[in-house]
């Protein structure tokens, strides 16, 4: 945090304002070890109490800003820091594209079919992040309080008073790579022969080697344990190219933020049509959650944007 953060925090659980208590050092599962807790004193709960507050009372300001632009790193797994940037025709049409998708969902009909208090379902506010210092890298859609949930927790949402569907673009990086080099995509892109018990390793590596400038020469982090102990990564990486010649000059050129910049703006478009169509969609990242009475429609409009952006066809499988 920042430290006028700190500054405030410690003049609130002051004795001279005495609004906050503060316990140092608590045992924290979210920090993994020890954390500094903050919570309302009974002379803030007293001051609270007549205005009888809920989730919906607290929230960001609509004029927060929703592009935000990331500095490049060599470890892409590494935390980015923020850039300043200079408006655009462009940056000012990706904003208001954002806040006409906020303000459409902040009014959307989103409930739970199951009380949890510890989910604000006022949170909504979607943010766009753009990587590498550059407005064609990276773009996914963040924000949401969707977006912290796990598969199980997002089967109680209720949209428009229906349960709720996740439906997922399949191979959606390797399809816009594919419409990149102007090949037709005609395989299982993680069905590589000889590791075929391997597939999730197998697609961490074919997006590690998307991302990076150089041939690895190492496996991907988590990944090690995906493969057989005797495995080299070069045997992998290879056996990864040999499956996908028609992209192979593709690898080791930085294509993967490029790739994912298309997929955030396939998803960004679907969602605008799925808005005027009255669809409510809430995205997770190359995914839609939508009420089960609007899936087929909704996976009709998944495709078509899709195909529109990459002249490949796509693929929109149901998460179970």
């Amino acid at each position: 945090m920042r430290e006028s953060v700190l500054t405030v925090l410690d003049a609130l659980s002051s004795p001279t304002l005495g609004l906050l208590e503060m316990r140092v050092g608590c045992p924290s599962k979210y920090a993994g070890g020890l954390q500094t807790t903050f919570r309302a004193a009974p002379a803030l709960l007293q001051k609270l109490s007549p205005l009888e507050l809920s989730w919906a009372d607290f929230g960001s300001s609509a004029a927060e800003e929703v592009i935000i632009l990331k500095e490049a790193r060599e470890d892409y797994w590494a935390k980015r820091k923020r850039l300043q940037y200079e408006d655009t025709a462009q940056t000012n049409r990706y904003r208001d594209e954002m806040r006409s998708i906020n303000a459409w969902l902040e009014e959307a009909d989103i409930q739970m079919s199951v009380y949890r208090p510890e989910i604000n379902l006022a949170n909504r506010r979607l943010r766009r992040c753009f990587n590498n210092g550059r407005f064609d890298q990276g773009g996914r859609l963040f924000g949401g309080f969707w977006q912290g949930m796990d598969k199980d927790e997002r089967r109680d949402l209720l949209i428009d008073g229906d349960s709720a569907v996740e439906l997922d673009f399949s191979q959606v990086g390797p399809r816009i790579i594919y419409g990149m080099a102007g090949a037709a995509f005609e395989r299982d892109a993680y069905a590589v022969p000889g590791f075929e018990r391997h597939r999730e390793g197998i697609k961490k590596v074919f997006g590690a080697m998307t991302h990076a400038d150089a041939p690895l020469a190492s496996f991907p982090k988590k990944t090690k344990d995906l493969f057989p102990a005797s495995m080299k990564i070069a045997d992998v990486c290879g056996a990864v190219q040999r499956h996908h010649q028609p992209i192979t000059d593709h690898f080791y050129t930085g294509v993967g933020m490029a790739a994912m910049f298309t997929e955030s703006q396939i998803m960004v478009a679907a969602l605008l049509r799925m808005k005027e169509a009255g669809i409510t969609a809430l995205p997770v990242h190359d995914a839609v959650i939508v009420a089960e009475s609007s899936a087929a429609a909704a996976e009709a409009i998944m495709l078509d944007v899709f195909h529109q952006c990459t002249g490949v066809q796509g693929s929109v499988s149901l998460v179970q």
